[in-house]
């Protein structure tokens, strides 16, 4: 890899064939084009050479990996050129050597009538794939629309009537045909990542909503993406992933980890439950989506949001913060997408936890933009106001001064994507005659009557006196008597209720049927939504098409009306229909209600995250093959152990020091630094 330092070191400007000077080559057609003059050079040698340029240039992803099975072997593909004093034609240089050291009997020109591996069978074999006139690289001026994708997939995918696709589409043609071309190019670069697409991790995973949102688009752009690892320390969530969430995504082949503890990411090896083994952690993420626990920084908390909560380390949120940051320290990855509630979107001068999360950000060579999304601006009808940030490792790019432009650029593109409303409540909800309404209502009601505590009476009384209501007046109407639902709510939920009736009303929603006065019917809210979870004096009351934050445990009592202003639905939110106020796009019914419920309330919100994906990958500023400098011997240390973990595929002994101690040695000689000298 190119030290930091020498960023400017590219690779060699030139290769002689013949007598005659190719330049390093800059597309599909080029590098082809090259392959073929080498071919009919009298030496070997010069095809490997061009071979080896074009396997590692950004603009020829497509067929990198089937180039390696043929012409480069493992250890091959360990080398990287680039070196400490910036000599990349000398780097050059001993890559042929080496190779002509791995290969003494490739010295003789191979004959193509003898061999299916020759040049010329692959050259033949590739243009059958990539006809002159359509080549796939984006920056072609005879590629075509389609294969820029400047036109979304049309085939029936997984995600093709999703709420997910639906916003996909609607910002896709919002966008340039430039910003297409971007995003189309970076998602196909393999400059950083696995060879089958970009590399995605997720941290706090629950309901696997990043990686089903990152499969979504990289399949509406008819691409490829590859989710190495998902975290997930509670066991029924687990298997929610594995046995829902996995089957849809694609995995790289040596990973598709699920790991329980975030602390452990740090380690070599880690416990994989999807392979029931431990698994070497993939050494290069691209990208990384976590959201890091909410707990100590909620307003929701009994004990409110905890000043110095991060910095302290304690809570859930505390320990989480602290594995994350540990996580970026050692591996790195190129971009984050970090959510939780909005005390991290606060002023740092105004949060202690906002400055000690930012500061060690920054400490690790990130920027950071941050906002606060609101779900309802984003189509999905339920207010949902979370803090985002992004965050790009500035050493990952040429120029690392271009990441602060780029990760605003990023950040102000995703808030461009919001809607002028959300999509119709009504799309969210299941008739009363689907069968999980109808499976659910029976299963409470063979559940047998809920409990009535008599703790909570003194307390509704309280409240209600305070706010001038005579306790013995607060009455559900027949309206709602009628709703076979309404038995399964204890004597305190029903109450509840009954004040979110009261409440309603004071903002004009009536359970009667259409008024005389037309016009201001028209107006008048459709729906209602009351939270009979907590007390009186907690319960969250929604008026309108817009429903309250999805939250874990919620209990949440929903009426609408139709267009006739008559009841239509008066009856529990089932925890599918709060999982797709959040864009989740799969079916959980073999899960609990109360587990659906649970996945909802800490899902991120779907139309969110692609909105920030589709910003990420616009504006990525070129890349640079380095993920650290070499000027401390920790930095050395760390970049070590990542191609340590790059090179014990195939069963070899982690423990090894002998291992260790050859991997060192060829990690130096990559990066041009003498073995015997000391780095830093």
């Amino acid at each position: 890899m190119l030290p930091q330092d020498h960023a400017q070191t590219k690779f060699l400007d030139a290769v002689d064939v013949q007598g005659t000077a190719l330049q390093a080559p800059s597309s599909t057609k080029e590098c082809l084009d090259a392959i073929v003059a080498c071919n009919a050079a009298s030496d070997g040698w010069d095809s490997e050479r061009v071979v080896s340029i074009c396997i590692r240039h950004p603009a020829f992803p497509d067929f990198d990996k089937f180039i390696r099975q043929q012409f480069v072997s493992t250890d091959e593909n360990l080398w990287k050129f680039g070196s400490a004093e910036g000599d990349p034609e000398g780097d050059f240089n001993d890559f042929q050597d080496y190779l002509m050291q791995k290969h003494k009997t490739k010295k003789e020109e191979p004959k193509p009538a003898e061999s299916d591996d020759s040049m010329s069978d692959l050259c033949a074999r590739v243009r059958e794939i990539v006809p002159e006139n359509n080549s796939l690289d984006p920056e072609s001026p005879t590629s075509s629309e389609e294969s820029l994708c400047l036109e979304l997939c049309r085939q029936e995918l997984t995600f093709q009537a999703s709420k997910m696709r639906v916003f996909v589409e609607l910002a896709w043609e919002r966008l340039t045909s430039e910003e297409k071309r971007k995003i189309k190019k970076n998602v196909l670069t393999r400059v950083y990542g696995p060879p089958s697409g970009p590399g995605v991790a997720t941290m706090c995973s629950g309901s696997g909503m990043a990686e089903l949102a990152h499969r979504c688009l990289c399949e509406a752009l008819g691409c490829d993406d590859a989710v190495l690892f998902s975290c997930e320390k509670e066991k029924w969530k687990k298997k929610f992933l594995q046995d829902l969430v996995f089957p849809v995504l694609s995995h790289d082949s040596d990973h598709g980890c699920l790991f329980s503890d975030m602390a452990s990411l740090s380690q070599k090896l880690v416990h994989c439950d999807a392979h029931g083994k431990k698994c070497t952690l993939p050494p290069l993420v691209f990208l990384a989506m976590v959201g890091y626990s909410c707990k100590t920084l909620s307003r929701m908390n009994p004990n409110g949001c905890q000043p110095g909560a991060l910095r302290a380390g304690s809570g859930s949120s505390g320990e989480t913060c602290h594995a994350l940051i540990e996580f970026l320290r050692m591996h790195r990855p190129v971009v984050c997408l970090l959510e939780n509630v909005e005390e991290m979107g606060r002023d740092e001068d105004k949060s202690d936890n906002v400055a000690f999360f930012l500061d060690k950000l920054e400490e690790h060579g990130y920027v950071v933009a941050s906002h606060v999304f609101d779900t309802a601006n984003f189509g999905l009808p339920q207010h949902r106001k979370r803090a985002w940030q992004i965050a790009l490792c500035a050493h990952a790019f040429e120029n690392p001064d271009e990441a602060q432009t780029a990760v605003r650029a990023m950040m102000s593109m995703a808030k461009g994507f919001s809607m002028e409303k959300p999509w119709s409540l009504d799309e969210f909800l299941l008739p009363e005659d689907h069968p999980a309404v109808q499976a659910e209502l029976t299963r409470k009601t063979n559940a047998g009557s809920p409990g009535n505590g008599e703790n909570w009476k003194q307390k509704h009384k309280d409240f209600l006196k305070k706010k001038g209501v005579a306790w013995n007046l607060l009455q559900l109407p027949p309206e709602i008597l009628a709703s076979p639902w309404i038995h399964r709510l204890t004597a305190r939920e029903r109450e509840t209720l009954a004040y979110g009736l009261m409440v309603a009303e004071q903002k004009q929603f009536s359970l009667s049927g259409r008024k005389t006065n037309e016009a201001n019917e028209a107006d008048a809210p459709a729906a209602l939504a009351v939270d009979v979870s907590q007390r009186i004096d907690r319960c969250r009351i929604a008026v309108g098409n817009v429903l309250h934050t999805m939250v874990p445990g919620q209990k949440t009592w929903i009426i609408t009306k139709n267009s006739d202003g008559l009841i239509e639905k008066n009856r529990l939110l089932l925890g599918c229909e709060a999982l797709a106020l959040q864009g989740f796009p799969l079916t959980a019914s073999s899960f609990s209600e109360a587990q659906q419920q649970d996945l909802a309330g800490n899902a991120f919100s779907a139309t969110i995250v692609l909105a920030l994906l589709l910003g990420v990958y616009t504006h990525l500023p070129p890349f640079v093959w380095v993920e650290t400098d070499f000027n401390t011997s920790e930095n050395f240390k760390a970049a070590v152990e990542r191609r340590f973990h790059e090179s014990v595929e195939g069963g070899q002994n982690m423990d090894n020091t002998g291992n260790a101690a050859a991997e060192e040695d060829l990690v130096r000689t990559c990066c041009g630094l003498d073995s015997s000298s000391e780095s830093g």
